[in-house]
């Protein structure tokens, strides 16, 4: 192959290199300077590349036909020993799309990148002939000449019949022997004509003009219709473009006219004419071949197929970018005698997919264009009729048309055509939204949907395959929706109503699918006949049967169902809950009367039924609850009109769901067959659980009875929970079928069942607090650990799946907690330690066969046997540990509900829980397995108040924790659960004076001898960071747990006890100043506090490296800038930040303000050793074996598992920072020297980290970086405003200072003097990030950020030093040399004006005239316009000016 068609053909197999030529072609130029010293040298770029690969691919093609001749010629024809030349069809369409990028680049940026390359080789080569401005203008000329010529290269193919098929049949195939070049293919030959029009729009306004009215329009009888088409389609697609130069899209609707009435109005209709005869012809073969449809037939797509197709996508993309309505093309297609509704309507009846696709999106484009835009169209032309200029008009046309078309949607469904079925869904449902829409908001009075349309929606509605019924349902649902329930409303959601319930329910295809195994037996009880079911029929069509999916259909259920039978409870609540109470009770009572034996069609429905209670449990519990509170007298709470009869609305409501609840308890072994009803049932059970527990509570207030109904309710509601609950160790064990099921369920019925337990026993604890109910409590938690129990016991550990998840027994003990906790006070220790024995037993038992096997693998490996012993160890050792982290994992639930639920009485006024007075004493022997028992103090035993009851399960797992968190700690499931364990032990909710709760676990106790607890915790958090930090610094293995999980711990600390432990008082209730807190308590708490930011820094320092080493220095003013700094260059076809540089380097690159903005990998902040492709980190010969090799790959792999641990934990570490300046700044600052060196203490070395990874794509970096640079930054202006700052500004010595204010003027001394030097810099940063350098994400964190280095101090008094103007003269020219840098260097290539509007901007956020939403706003449109191909073309283009023209506007306002 030749050159350039050998790249293309590499790019295809998808050789890199060959894709990084061809991007690179497209982008940039390059000196070509091989013809020797003395000669010319010219540049080579995208024009030259194309236009040789033109002239290859047409020698490459003469070649071909001469082979195909001679084969042709040959008497042995082509396979008898002769290779055919493969064509090159997706060589020419890469070529196109490489090419249309080039195109759209305007002929002034393309000299603009000229004059870089000649330049940048200048000073690169030191060659003189290109130093000259007239040897530069050559180099341009001659470029643009390139172009030209290539264009008319273009042109000329793309405008001669030869490379357009005549044949009238299917143009994708071609007769044998016949030659067919690459350029006929009809993705080539668009791909060529959107070159064309990318270069017309490319180069301004005038060049369409010439373009369309020189060329297009009077030849459009004599050129091919197809070009002329795809030429008009991709006009309209170049012009939205937002490298479109300014005055195209004005110019574009000057030739409306001209365009539509002349060009792709006659083609239309003359292509939608000649379709139907290949349509009537396809019709007859299709007739000859059978009865059923044939799929084939549809995929089949002739010439004018495929230029209507092209006509109907040009004239959507055509109003689209003119804004052109309904009134404004009908006046245009009346000027050439077209009637475009009788068009439409041609359209609809095709058979064509694609041509019923396009037509549905230009109906959708054209609908919803705005009515009181005015355009040339309607300038230039008058309304003849009233009608004709009234939009309903065109709408009740459109609605008549397409309700028409129903009879023909019941005869393409019957004979399998789903996808005509589809369009003309989309269609109807297009037309229905818009007249809803349109009628809706010009007149107040609602007009009615013609009948025909509903019936078609309907009907789409009722169809078998998702694709076409859910848009149906969108569209009826949009339409209940947007209107208040009238008579057509209900009407209609009557009949939607039924058809929803059908749907909701299985079909046997999805079924059949679930059940399938690979064995021929099959269970009796789980049999798929479908005999009498008449309301769930198989989804067969004609021959051809369409199966959705489980996971496809219970998308739809969820998402497009569930809102539509949501708007049909809103539009008459009353008949959708009694349709589905007498569905539940007729198919419980039917189904219990056929030997107690279930069939899977039965179970089924019962399942789609208590699908459709439980979407609209949300809805039903809302309209209750106002309900209710209207009868309370509580108006001022409803924001909506209650029903006229609101109280026997709310009876019927909660006596249809008794009636659920009953018809499902008296027949309990129906929904346990089958896990889909099973899950079902407990999800409606769970999500009903407020009312339930509600009415219950009612009854009992007013009823003065032990059971009442309601109760009974309540009971049948938790049996039928606990009893599915208890299934999970003896149902579905040998069925396979129902195996398959649950497989491939997202979440299992006994999750769901767990769920809903913990829900009614959550919402009314005390009712469960007998012993029958107790009792049984005890025993689902103990069948809970009937499974775990007997994997414990075994040696195989961790080869066997636990049937209950963690997250089931999370839940279920979560409920019990809550019914404990409403128990007396004095029973509540006993029921603690009885609920969580089990669990300690369990973590006992993992310690002791994690100990044992450690054991083991220790002697084998002291007797050199550890061939095989390693890899067997690991997978046991870590099933062990992960049974050990559920186990921690239950004990946090425990701790944290029981503790939140015993801080329910004391907002009620009633005695609060007792507070914790004892240390742990007992954590001396981990292994000593009595001591894990500690009980407390008995009952009766008198003396001061009792500990709290959280205080004995601590004791007795403590040792079990202890003895993890030293030994195993360095596993992440071990270390995430003991994260997760401290932070539960830390109180989450304020007490009194917004001061910690006295009943929390870790607060002090009531005689304040200490907070011994909380110490406890943190020498916990100190151990498992040390063990983990050891890890870090001498395994460097995968193994290295991140640090993230005790992060959280520490914020939660920080939380609830920073202010406690702050060094300045304030009290806000009297004008006294503030003072230093020393209290010994207060004293205590901060010196816990300050080993936590110690242990967070020391374990940062080994997590992240070199960075938090030796951080670039960026506080201590900047080097001079070189001028070379600048230089544009191309080496070796790098990005700037591609090029190698050293960590010193980066302090040249934050402090220069005119440096590109940053792109660092995460190999680059992070530090990591550099390792070749063969594995090896430093030099030598590389003699490594293929063990070897494999150790190389998983050292690989383990460092990038390090990276993402080690951002995961920088971006925690900013997230404790910030924590620390909203509790605790002046103990924060205070510390500022304590882990620094000479030069920069703690502050500052999170600030240069900071502000150095801020630009990273992780997105919890940037944003935790950029939300600690803006804490910082608004603690100075907080520091500032206090009132005590007018004392600490006057000119006094320092001994009369008192050492409040002392402290507090040094602190804003070091934040001043830090958040100074960081302010250039940062503003400069933020908004080189928001050129399309942030990630989306970032972007509201950057805006406030830059919001607060853009104000400005607040005015001192009279007597102070500081002058407010240059204060503001200091913000202002701050960013005024920031822009001017920015356009200096071409860094902003929005243009001048955008650039006059951004310094606009900046300033209004300095005099603090702008609020936050706004700038959120404005760096979200400049990030917008940054994310294009070729972002050197944007200045001057039609986004720009509209960016320009919406922020003139909001600034002179």
């Amino acid at each position: 192959m030749e050159p350039t068609i050998k790249v293309l053909d590499n790019a295809l197999r998808g050789d890199f290199g060959a894709l990084s030529v061809l991007e690179k072609t497209a982008s940039i130029y390059i000196l070509d300077a091989t013809n020797g010293l003395n000669a010319t040298p010219i540049t080579y770029g995208c024009w030259n590349f194309l236009n040789q690969a033109l002239t290859e691919v047409e020698r490459y093609e003469q070649q071909q036909q001469k082979q195909l001749y001679n084969l042709q010629s040959s008497q042995h024809g082509p396979h008898h020993g002769h290779s055919v030349m493969p064509s090159l069809e997706s060589h020419v369409q890469l070529l196109c799309s490489m090419s249309r990028k080039a195109a759209r680049r305007p002929p002034p940026s393309d000299r603009r990148l000229i004059g870089i390359c000649l330049s940048n080789a200048a000073k690169s080569y030191g060659n003189q002939l290109l130093s000259t401005p007239e040897a530069q203008k050559q180099m341009m000329d001659l470029n643009c000449q390139t172009r030209e010529r290539v264009m008319g290269r273009i042109a000329a193919m793309v405008f001669d019949f030869s490379f357009h098929p005549s044949s009238t049949g299917n143009i994708n195939t071609t007769t044998r022997g016949q030659f067919q070049s690459a350029f006929s293919n009809p993705v080539a030959m668009e791909g060529l004509c959107a070159i064309l029009s990318a270069n017309a729009i490319s180069n301004g306004p005038s060049s369409i003009k010439e373009f369309v009215m020189d060329w297009i329009v009077p030849s459009v009888k004599h050129l091919p219709p197809f070009a002329v088409a795809c030429i008009v389609l991709h006009l309209a697609k170049e012009v939205m473009e937002k490298s479109a130069p300014y005055g195209t899209e004005q110019e574009l609707q000057n030739l409306s006219i001209a365009v539509v009435g002349n060009v792709l109005g006659p083609l239309l209709v003359d292509a939608l004419r000649e379709s139907d005869e290949s349509n009537d012809n396809n019709n007859n073969n299709l007739n000859l071949t059978g009865s059923s449809f044939s799929s084939s037939s549809v995929k089949v797509l002739t010439r004018n197929q495929r230029l209507a197709t092209i006509s109907l996508q040009a004239l959507e993309r055509w109003c689209c970018a003119t804004n052109m309505n309904f009134v404004h093309l009908n006046h245009i297609c009346n000027s050439t005698q077209i009637n475009i509704v009788e068009v439409i309507s041609d359209a609809l009846y095709s058979h064509n997919d694609f041509i019923l696709d396009a037509a549905a999106e230009f109906l959708a484009t054209l609908l919803q264009q705005d009515n009181s835009t005015t355009s040339v169209v309607e300038q230039t032309t008058t309304t003849t009729t009233k009608d004709l200029s009234n939009h309903h008009y065109f709408l009740n046309e459109l609605a008549t048309a397409i309700g028409l078309q129903r009879f023909r949607f019941m005869e393409r469904q019957a004979i399998g055509d789903n996808g005509t079925c589809r369009c003309l869904s989309r269609i109807a449902s297009t037309i229905a939204i818009s007249f809803r829409r349109n009628v809706t908001s010009d007149d107040d009075k609602e007009e009615n949907i013609p009948d025909g349309l509903l019936d078609i929606l309907l009907k789409a509605t009722s169809h078998s395959v998702l694709n076409v019924s859910s848009i149906a349902i969108d569209a009826l649902n949009f339409l209940l929706q947007s209107s208040a329930p009238h008579a057509q409303n209900v009407a209609l959601s009557n009949r939607f109503l039924p058809i929803l319930q059908e749907k909701s329910i299985y079909p046997n295809s999805v079924l059949n699918e679930l059940t399938s195994t690979n064995d021929n037996d099959e269970d009796e009880d789980m049999t798929m006949t479908t005999s009498g079911d008449t309301n769930n029929t198989h989804r067969t069509t004609g021959t051809t049967t369409t199966t959705e999916s489980f996971q496809e259909f219970n998308e739809f259920r969820q998402n497009c169902l569930a809102e539509a039978l949501c708007s049909c409870y809103i539009m008459n609540p009353q008949l959708y809950l009694e349709s589905s109470a007498n569905a539940l009770e007729s198919l419980c009572n039917s189904t219990s009367q056929i030997n107690n034996q279930p069939t899977v069609t039965s179970t089924s429905q019962i399942e789609g039924v208590l699908f459709c209670l439980g979407v609209v449990s949300v809805e039903v519990t809302k309209k209750v609850t106002l309900t209710k509170q209207q009868q309370k007298g509580e108006e001022a709470l409803l924001f909506q009109n209650p029903p006229q009869d609101s109280s026997s609305s709310s009876n019927n409501t909660e006596n249809l769901l008794n009636r659920c609840i009953l018809a499902l308890a008296s027949a309990p072994s129906h929904p346990t067959s089958n896990p889909l009803t099973l899950a079902q049932m407990c999800n409606f059970l769970g999500k009903y659980a407020d009312l339930i527990a509600s009415e219950s509570e009612e009854s009992q207030s007013q009823i003065q009875m032990q059971t009442p109904k309601s109760n009974i309710i309540l009971d049948s509601a938790a049996d039928l929970s606990l009893r599915s609950f208890k299934l999970a160790s003896t149902a579905f064990r040998d069925n396979k079928q129902t195996k398959n099921i649950m497989d491939k369920m997202s979440v299992s019925p006994f999750a769901e069942a767990a769920i809903a337990l913990r829900n009614i026993l959550s919402r009314k604890p005390s009712h469960f607090t007998t012993s029958h109910a107790l009792t049984a409590l005890a025993g689902a938690w103990e069948s809970a650990y009937c499974d775990s129990s007997t994997t414990l016991s075994k040696s195989s550990l961790g080869e066997k799946t636990p049937v209950y998840r963690v997250e089931d027994r999370k839940a279920i003990s979560s409920g019990i907690c809550r019914v404990l906790a409403s128990l007396p006070s004095e029973q509540w220790v006993a029921s603690l330690i009885a609920l969580s024995r089990p669990t300690i037993e369990n973590l006992e038992i993992a310690i002791r066969k994690a100990d044992d096997l450690m054991l083991r693998h220790t002697t084998r490996r002291s007797g050199n046997d550890v061939s095989s012993s390693s890899a067997s160890k690991d997978v046991l050792l870590n099933g062990i540990l992960s049974r050990a982290a559920e186990e921690i994992v239950l004990l946090s639930t425990m701790t944290k509900t029981f503790n939140e639920s015993t801080l329910i009485p004391q907002a009620s006024g009633t005695t609060p829980a007792p507070a914790i007075s004892v240390t742990f004493m007992n954590n001396k022997n981990p292994n000593n397995q009595d001591q894990h028992k500690i009980l407390p103090e008995e009952e009766g035993e008198k003396g001061p108040p009792k500990d709290h009851p959280s205080l004995a399960l601590l004791r007795a797992s403590w040792p079990c924790l202890s003895h993890l968190a030293k030994k195993y700690s360095s596993f992440d499931q071990i270390n995430e659960s003991l994260g997760e364990f401290l932070e539960s032990s830390v109180s989450s909710s304020p007490g009194k004076n917004n001061k910690p709760h006295t009943n929390s676990v870790s607060m002090i106790d009531h005689h304040g001898n200490g907070i011994s607890i909380l110490k406890e915790l943190c020498d916990m958090a100190a151990t498992i960071t040390s063990v983990l930090t050891n890890n870090q610094l001498h395994n460097h293995d995968s193994s290295s747990s991140p640090l993230t999980p005790i992060f959280p711990f520490i914020i939660r600390v920080l939380e609830t006890y920073g202010q406690e432990a702050e060094l300045i008082k304030n009290n806000p209730s009297t004008n006294s100043p503030p003072v230093v807190a020393s209290s010994s308590q207060i004293i205590e708490i901060r010196l816990i506090i300050k080993r936590l930011l110690t242990i967070t820094v020391e374990s940062m320092s080994s997590s992240v490296g070199q960075l938090w080493l030796s951080p670039p220095t960026i506080l201590y003013g900047k080097k001079k800038e070189n001028k070379n700094d600048h230089q544009q260059q191309q080496k070796q076809g790098q990005n700037p930040y591609e090029c190698p540089s050293s960590p010193e380097q980066h302090e040249d690159k934050l402090s220069s303000p005119s440096h590109q903005p940053l792109q660092f990998s995460m190999n680059s902040v992070f530090m990591l050793p550099p390792t070749s492709a063969s594995g090896e980190s430093g030099g030598g010969k590389n003699t490594s074996t293929g063990a070897e090799n494999n150790n190389n790959n998983d050292t690989l792999r383990s460092q990038k598992n390090n990276r993402n641990k080690s951002a995961e934990s920088l971006s925690r570490f900013f997230d404790i920072l910030s924590c620390c300046i909203e509790k605790c700044p002046n103990l924060l600052i205070n510390l500022e020297r304590q882990f620094g060196d000479n030069q920069e203490g703690l502050l500052q070395k999170s600030v240069s980290v900071a502000i150095l990874v801020m630009v990273e794509k992780e997105i919890d970096i940037a944003r935790s970086s950029m939300i600690f640079l803006k804490s910082l930054i608004d603690l100075r202006y907080k520091l500032l405003s206090c009132k005590t700052m007018d004392m600490m500004v006057e000119e006094v010595k320092p001994s009369a200072l008192s050492s409040s204010n002392t402290i507090q003027l040094e602190d804003y001394m070091i934040t001043h003097v830090i958040t100074s030097r960081i302010r250039n810099n940062l503003i400069e940063k933020l908004l080189l990030g928001s050129f399309g350098n942030f990630s989306r994400e970032s972007l509201d964190s950057a805006a406030l950020l830059l919001l607060s280095l853009l104000r400005k101090e607040p005015p001192h008094d009279d007597n102070d030093n500081v002058d407010d103007d240059e204060e503001e003269k200091d913000v202002n020219t701050a960013v005024l040399n920031i822009c001017r840098g920015f356009s200096r260097n071409q860094q902003f290539v929005l243009g001048e004006g955008a650039l006059t509007i951004t310094m606009g901007v900046l300033q209004q956020c300095s005099d603090e005239k702008i609020p936050s939403d706004y700038l959120i706003e404005f760096l979200t449109d400049i990030w917008d316009m940054h994310q294009t191909d070729d972002i050197g073309s944007l200045a001057g283009g039609n986004v720009v000016k509209r960016f320009e023209e919406k922020y003139k506007v909001l600034l002179s306002s």
